[in-house]
């Protein structure tokens, strides 16, 4: 069940405010795909260094 206790128009954000809204969003999805990356990366490593093993 959903509850919405709007009144009117939802107001658009514009301008300096709206930057300052959704950058933190970027800053976050950007630090929430650090620890992916580098595993990616440690695996690549490894992988990689056991191909030049053989």
């Amino acid at each position: 069940m959903t509850r919405e206790y709007t009144v009117g128009e939802v107001p658009r954000i514009r301008g300096a405010v709206a930057t300052l809204i959704h950058w933190p969003v970027m800053v976050i999805m950007l630090l929430g795909s650090v620890p992916g990356l580098l595993i990616i990366a440690n695996t690549f490593r490894r992988g990689a260094g056991r191909a030049s093993r053989d």
